[in-house]
């Protein structure tokens, strides 16, 4: 969904501006985690908790981002940690996340000081949390079997906390749509290999 869109769906859930039933119908996950397995659930909306109060907001005043994260360091936490994730902890210490959605999945994605900033999340989003830990060398075959049992917890739980039952064939769908972009980037990336490529980029 758009950035614009998704804003929309925020005013109209956070339930700090009226009671509504929408919000009842949103799943939050960490924005580093690839929601595309979350697909399945085709009736629900997938929320990326920190799209707008971390990722985004910077890009409209770069002198927030020490804000949140001098919020944190007043706690205590040690100044040498990931600072993506000490914002992002920021925020949920200054209480500047909207409050929304039935349950949350958070992650030790996109590294493993994503999993201090899981439990400051937890204790400001006050939801069901779910942490799905992903392995960090995802193409190693022993991998494989964890992974799955982390993404079946994760699908078990949100069926718990909504009353929706997962939809494979909704999920593979969308599977498709993300296999036909992945494809196009990596056609991209060959054209950007040859001597006279015909694209401008990086």
């Amino acid at each position: 969904a758009s950035v614009t869109k998704r804003l929309t769906v925020v005013l109209k859930a956070d339930d700090r501006l009226g009671a509504n039933s929408l919000s009842d119908k949103i799943i939050l996950h960490d924005t580093t985690m690839p929601p595309i397995f979350l697909g399945g659930f085709a009736n629900l909306t997938t929320m990326p908790i920190q799209l707008f109060n971390e990722f985004l907001i910077c890009n409209m005043d770069q002198q927030l981002m020490p804000f949140y994260i001098d919020a944190l360091e007043a706690f205590g936490i040690p100044a040498d940690l990931c600072s993506k994730n000490v914002a992002e902890s920021g925020v949920a210490a200054e209480d500047d996340y909207p409050r929304l959605g039935t349950c949350a999945l958070t992650s030790n994605m996109a590294c493993d000081g994503s999993i201090i900033t899981s439990s400051f999340q937890a204790r400001r989003l006050q939801k069901p949390t779910y942490p799905v830990m992903m392995p960090m060398r995802h193409t190693e075959d022993e991998v494989h079997e964890y992974t799955e049992k982390q993404i079946r917890g994760a699908i078990k739980f949100v069926e718990e906390h909504t009353g929706e039952k997962y939809d494979w064939n909704a999920f593979y769908k969308k599977a498709e749509v993300l296999n036909t972009q992945n494809e196009c980037e990596l056609t991209k990336w060959d054209l950007f290999k040859t001597p006279y490529s015909p694209l401008s980029g990086t």
